[in-house]
């Protein structure tokens, strides 16, 4: 899907598959679709809503705090397609967190998700101290506030809500639609998009400049490496993680590039979630691999003798496969009649029961993944690739 840029990418994408999932969101029991039909209009009310609210050059720094949500992407998505330089920035950030990444980028209007993270927007504008040098209140350039879900918060006039912003835009979308285009048309792929903040561990936070080529060229790369196949694309991707880390931002947009559904969790409802969604592709860092292997190997522990030894055969049996498999070559006739019965009795149950049974891809990225880890979903049956450098 050649584009010249995200935003570009982004409304391509809607316009082509209007009838198509563009999310799927916990409803009770089940996932339900939202088409892209239904959140095309939507881009458009909340470009001429942010560009309504106060006067943005082309090239002007928002930020979005807050959670995973499909608000916080479509938020986005729309900032990106009129050019604004998009700043996510973690939800649990403490306030001069929040403050120094808002004086660095210089940005001049905040996304945030709810009354917990306009809290912090309103503590560090009255100034705050961070790795010992103070910043002052005329030091941040900060002049919009928008809150995704005002719930439990009076009205004031140093924030509006989303569907505010949104209701406007809607009015002014016809006055905007000329400067929208114009802007639109102006975004190259050398553009700055975006920005990832490393973890400040030792010093400040650094943003790492991302442009419309970093981004696209990552998803050009994993098209071209088939990453996303059709079993991928069709059963959705799964996105709890944070769109603050760039592994994150890089499945949001695999979405729209890909022409996947994209599957909103978080981590509280994370394992439930699996097993309802069913997802076709699975992101997530190593600890939460690390954690389904002991939750499993637990169970095994408690279970009767005979049950444990079965488990272990199953195991020992679909790791058997992994050198075949990771080399392409057949497996051996006796061996691939032995994983059949171990895929039939164990395995397949083993993935049922993970909600990883139409499953067509694992990720790992941020981190190392351990070899016995990796080894364990491989021997189940599964595919799990490690990731690295998207950052970089």
């Amino acid at each position: 899907m050649a584009a010249s840029n995200l935003g570009q990418m982004i409304l391509e994408r809607a316009a082509r598959s209007g009838s198509k999932d563009a999310f799927r969101l916990r409803r009770g029991d089940a996932y339900v679709g939202v088409t892209w039909g239904e959140v095309r209009p939507r881009l458009d009310h909340i470009a001429a809503g942010l560009l309504s609210a106060i006067e943005l050059a082309d090239d002007a720094h928002i930020t979005i705090v807050g959670n995973t949500s499909m608000d916080w992407i479509l938020c986005d998505f729309a900032a990106l397609s009129i050019g604004l330089r998009t700043v996510p920035v973690y939800a649990s950030l403490l306030p001069e967190e929040v403050g120094y990444m808002h004086v660095d980028t210089k940005a001049v209007l905040a996304i945030v998700e709810d009354a917990a993270q306009l809290a912090k927007i309103r503590e560090m504008r009255g100034g705050f101290t961070f790795f010992d040098k103070e910043y002052s209140p005329d030091q941040i350039d900060l002049a919009h506030v928008v809150v995704i879900d005002p719930t439990g918060l009076e009205a004031a006039d140093d924030w509006e809500s989303l569907a505010d912003l949104e209701a406007r835009g809607a009015e002014k979308l016809e006055e905007l639609k000329p400067a929208i285009e114009e802007r639109r048309a102006k975004i190259e792929r050398s553009h700055t998009a975006t920005y990832t903040y490393t973890s400040g561990t030792t010093g400040p936070p650094k943003a790492v400049i991302q442009t419309h080529e970093n981004m696209l060229s990552m998803l050009e790369m994993s098209d071209k490496d088939q990453l996303f196949n059709e079993k991928v694309s069709r059963g959705g991707l799964f996105l709890f993680l944070p769109l603050a880390h760039s592994f994150g931002r890089l499945i949001e947009l695999a979405g729209p590039f890909f022409d996947a559904p994209l599957i909103i969790s978080s981590v509280p409802t994370l394992a439930d979630d699996l097993k309802v969604a069913r997802p076709g592709f699975f992101p997530s860092a190593p600890r939460v691999y690390e954690k389904m292997k002991a939750k499993i190997e637990g169970a095994v522990a408690g279970a009767p003798p005979v049950r444990q030894r079965l488990f272990r055969w199953a195991m020992d049996t679909g790791k058997a496969t992994i050198p075949y498999r990771s080399r392409g070559e057949p497996v051996p006739t006796l061996l691939r009649l032995r994983y059949r019965l171990a895929d039939r009795l164990v395995l397949s149950k083993l993935r049922e029961r993970l909600g990883f049974d139409q499953t067509g891809l694992l990720l790992s990225g941020s981190a190392p993944l351990g070899v016995d880890v990796h080894e364990f979903f491989l021997g189940m049956g599964l595919e799990l690739m490690e990731a690295y450098g998207l950052t970089e």
